[in-house]
């Protein structure tokens, strides 16, 4: 079996293990947030990239009030200082894509320290006016884990449209633990549910030979060459 057919299943695989809520062996849960770059609502649309820092989704506890919020008050993660430190949690730093908002909703919290989810869009809105950025951030969560001879990071994006949807993108590098870290390939969501997967990646679509260039538009992830 060749890489390329390997990563397609290795991607089928992870996506399985997101749905049942299971975890990889060898896995790290953690989240990403974007606070030290432009909030979504400072950037116009289609024009800045949505990056992010680093936080443990672990830390998440049992909600003991309301077990829902507005989607618009979620609050981000905030990073520990021992959650950056891991050899897997600075690999998965490194090599975050770089996420451009075409059109439609733009990527929000789904769940904050407390454990309360969002409650996601309550009324259409065929703009994305209603769901254009959150003043506070918006984050990308994220795990991690060996798969034979690759080790995967899957990134992962809540829009809270009314019927809300997660995108994914699985970047896959030959090992975190090594000094000369370098991109295998990707795989991601597109428009109609399926995977699309690069191996290599074609470099002119990613930033620095780290950072994955991703478009989101019409409800699917894609690679882009804009700067």
């Amino acid at each position: 079996m060749n890489l390329r057919t390997l990563i397609g299943i290795i991607a089928v695989f992870f996506a399985a293990t997101e749905a049942t809520g299971t975890t990889p062996s060898l896995g790290l849960t953690v989240t990403f947030d974007d606070g030290n770059t432009k909030t979504s609502t400072q950037a116009s649309r289609g024009s800045s990239y949505q990056e992010g820092t680093l936080a443990p989704l672990k830390e998440v506890a049992t909600s003991t009030t309301s077990p829902t919020l507005p989607f618009d008050k979620m609050e981000l993660f905030k990073v520990s200082e021992s959650s950056g430190s891991s050899v897997t949690v600075k690999a998965a730093t490194t090599f975050k894509p770089l996420l451009l908002i075409k059109n439609g909703c733009h990527a929000y919290p789904a769940v904050n320290a407390a454990g309360q989810v969002s409650t996601g869009l309550q009324q259409a809105d065929a703009t994305g006016a209603a769901c254009s950025g959150s003043s506070i951030g918006s984050q990308v969560y994220g795990r991690s884990a060996w798969y034979g001879r690759v080790w995967g990071i899957m990134y992962a994006w809540y829009f809270p449209d009314v019927k809300p949807e997660w995108e994914h993108v699985v970047v896959w590098i030959n090992n975190p633990d090594v000094t000369d870290q370098t991109i295998r390939g990707v795989s991601m969501t597109n428009s109609t549910g399926s995977y699309f997967s690069q191996v290599p990646p074609d470099a002119t679509k990613v930033e620095g030979g780290k950072n994955v260039k991703i478009r989101y538009k019409n409800n699917g992830l894609k690679p882009t060459t804009k700067k």
